[in-house]
């Protein structure tokens, strides 16, 4: 593409093109690639989040966890959401219960973990900080396993977060958030 950077596609892999999409062989030098431009909507303001059901070891039966909170869809859900696909992280217990989600930062850089923290406070409060010794880096920890569940089934951990379809309908603010963050 002209003022692009080569990109190198298998025969079928599909572009879009002022044509619409074709199949990279169907290409032209005439035809200019481009990205489709995604509407956004405001269908969404929250997110109900799930109640969760922990199964005890001892004394049998079930307890539910969480009670069906609000996680409420603005800008500043939007840094914190968009800050945990820059630096977050869910962390397991060694039952495999997903338990917390970490913040890692250089000790400097303070305003951003806290910033997501209180985006989330109507969520969790459950927080604490670690410093580790000898070390220049800083995790923010919010303890709340509905949250990090949700966030791990929603986005996903390291490498292979993704920014989910239904986000492009909660709002211009909400993903001026996620860009943010």
């Amino acid at each position: 593409a002209w003022g692009q950077q080569e990109i190198t596609v298998t025969p079928n892999h599909p572009l879009f093109t002022k044509r619409g999409w074709i199949q990279a062989s169907e290409l032209t030098y005439i035809d200019l690639l481009s990205y489709p431009v995604r509407k956004i909507t405001n269908s969404f303001n929250h997110i109900q989040l799930p109640v969760f059901i922990n199964k005890r070891k001892q004394g049998g039966g079930t307890i539910p966890m969480g009670s069906g909170k609000k996680l409420i869809l603005n800008k500043e859900t939007g840094f914190a959401i968009g800050y945990y696909i820059a630096e977050g992280s869910v962390h397991r217990r060694k039952n495999g219960f997903i338990n917390e989600i970490t913040y890692s930062r250089h000790d400097k850089d303070s305003a951003y973990p806290e910033r997501a923290l209180k985006a989330l406070e109507h969520i969790s409060t459950k927080t604490k900080r670690q410093k580790a010794k000898g070390c220049k880096t800083t995790r923010d920890i919010i303890n709340d396993s509905i949250l990090a569940t949700w966030l791990y089934e929603t986005i996903g951990m390291k490498e292979f977060k993704t920014i989910p379809d239904w986000f492009f309908d909660c709002g211009e603010d909400f993903l001026r958030g996620v860009l943010i963050g």
